[in-house]
């Protein structure tokens, strides 16, 4: 009678959400190739200037400095995000066979931030209704 035998392996790695569509990624290197969970790409957006060390050796592969002018006294606004493979390709163009990327950030990616304009219009109409508050308080004062 034969005998066969199969060598199960357990690998776990973490999940979390893409910061633009919340589907459900898989984070981290040790992710396999069959997982259906999409992989995902670590985004960062800072202000100044970037300088990026890579170090093979230690606990840590990556170091990234954001720096503001030196005249400048306050820290660099620094925020990070998790983006989905589909949403990275869709939105930034990122190529599918390249692991980094290094370069600008379209305003998709940061779901908050508002353009000058969209911060001007709102500005614009939160004193309309100032100004249409203060007129209906007047018409109350003076009809009593």
């Amino acid at each position: 009678m034969k005998r066969e035998s199969a060598v199960s392996e357990t690998i776990s790695y973490d999940t979390g959400h893409c910061s633009i569509c919340e589907r459900e990624v898989a984070l981290g290197q040790s992710v396999p190739d069959d997982v259906i969970d999409p992989k995902a790409y670590a985004v960062i957006l800072g202000e100044g200037e970037l300088s990026k060390n890579v170090e093979h050796e230690g606990n840590w592969e990556f170091e990234l400095v954001f720096q503001l002018d030196e005249t400048d006294q306050r820290h660099p606004n620094v925020n990070g995000f998790i983006i989905c493979e589909e949403c990275a390709r869709n939105i930034h163009g990122h190529p599918d066979d390249a692991d980094h990327y290094h370069g600008k950030i379209p305003s998709e990616i940061v779901g908050g931030s508002l353009s000058d304009e969209t911060a001007v219009e709102m500005n614009q109409a939160a004193v309309a209704l100032a100004i249409l508050l203060l007129v209906i308080i007047l018409i109350l004062v003076f009809s009593l």
